[in-house]
């Protein structure tokens, strides 16, 4: 393989770990609102006096910071 055909291999190849890298951070920024966003609603449901609601938004927020703790490990 030629120099430059060694260089534009190592370019590719980082062009593709900077693309991977910019999905995951995406993806734990996406959890994190999700999860932020859940529990908003759960508050707000609870504050209305809808328990069972509140109940049900709390489980997936609970659910949701599961997934945004697993994100940030890179466990997910």
């Amino acid at each position: 393989m030629s120099f430059f055909g060694a260089l534009a291999q190592m370019r590719d190849e980082q062009d593709r770990r900077t693309e991977e890298a910019a999905k995951y951070r995406f993806s734990v920024e996406d959890s994190r609102k999700t999860w932020h966003s859940l529990v908003a609603e759960a508050q707000s449901a609870l504050a209305a006096g809808d328990h069972d609601r509140a109940d049900a938004l709390a489980e997936q927020a609970e659910i949701a910071e599961e997934v945004y703790t697993a994100s940030v490990c890179g466990t997910l």
